[in-house]
Order: C-alpha cells, then structure tokens, then sequence
C-alpha cells in the first residue's frame, strides 16, 4: 500500500528535504563567525537566509521551526558580545536541528485517522 500523504504534507517535505542542507551552512557560518578574522557579512549572510527561511516555514505551517529561526534571527541582529553571542547562536542552531528532524518526521507520517473507515457492527 502506498503512502498517502496530505497535500499539506507534501508541500512541507517539498521544503524540508532540501532545507537539510542549508541547515549544515549555516552551522558552517556560526562556526567561521568564531574565527579571530570574521567580519559582519557572515552575520547577515546568516541573517539572510534564516529569514527567507523562516517566512517559508510560516507559511506552511511549521511554526515551530519558525520559531526557532527567529530565535537565531534575534540573536544575529544583536551586535556586540562575541563569545556569549556565538553560544547562544550554537545553542540555537542545536534547537534548530531537532526541530527540523520533528517537523520532518511529522511531515513523512501518514494521516491514518483521514482514512480509516467506520465498522459496521
């Protein structure tokens, strides 16, 4: 029998299988914003893409990870305090992740409630 998913479910996968990757840089930007040589354009490369993100996720409906994009949002915007700044952004992005694994799972499971047919007795 073949999965059958929402219309809704289909479009949240649609973005979030290729939102794994984007994940990963940004984990590659928080961590080259630790180097000595950094310089602001990671911050708002950073910046850029979580809040194209997070407007897509607000729209189909994964609130959660929209959430958790705009704690690192927040945190990005915020000058100054470079080391407290980097282990809250690291700390955000560890929320980001899990959250992205939930919304996944949630998104590939199967409403099996929908289709279930009463049975007469």
């Amino acid at each position: 029998m073949a999965i059958k998913l929402s219309s809704r479910q289909q479009a949240q996968v649609a973005f979030l299988e290729p939102y794994g990757r984007q994940i990963t840089a940004m984990n590659s930007l928080i961590e080259q914003m630790a180097s000595p040589k950094a310089d602001e354009q990671l911050g708002r490369t950073l910046l850029r893409q979580v809040s194209a993100s997070k407007t897509q996720a607000q729209g189909l409906g994964l609130t959660r990870l929209a959430d958790a994009m705009g704690a690192i949002e927040q945190t990005a915007r915020r000058t100054g305090g470079g080391m407290s700044k980097l282990r809250t952004l690291r700390e955000l992005y560890q929320m980001l992740k899990i959250n992205y694994e939930q919304a996944l799972k949630v998104a590939t499971t199967p409403n099996t409630h929908a289709e279930e047919e009463p049975v007469a007795p």
